[in-house]
């Protein structure tokens, strides 16, 4: 119950840290996320997600989390997008960050 409670807390901190542009403390937060859904169930981060993790923290990924549902998903990696996109290739789906909101022209 205490990891639960810590996850829903941590996405009103990751809310803060966005709206502040605070793009280390988000990435911090995503890995706390990571580690506290692991301490959920060992299903939640199985060992083929956490190879995955491992394996983008390893080339330029700052921060993991996984996002969606079992057997099934995505990890959403922050970081160095170039190294990461090398690494794992067109398996990647590019974002960024949009601190402006949509716009009417």
């Amino acid at each position: 119950l205490k990891n639960l409670i810590r996850i829903r807390e941590i996405a009103k901190e990751m809310k803060i840290a966005l709206e502040k542009k605070d793009l280390e403390g988000f990435a911090n937060l995503l890995n706390e996320e990571t580690f506290n859904r692991a301490q959920l169930h060992k299903s939640t981060v199985p060992p083929r997600v956490q190879e995955i993790i491992k394996k983008g923290l390893n080339h330029g990924a700052t921060a993991a989390k996984v996002c969606g549902s079992g057997n099934g998903g995505s990890i959403l990696f922050y970081g160095d997008k170039k190294k990461v996109k090398k690494a794992f290739g067109n398996s990647v789906i590019d974002f960024k960050f949009d601190f402006e909101g949509l716009k009417y022209y």
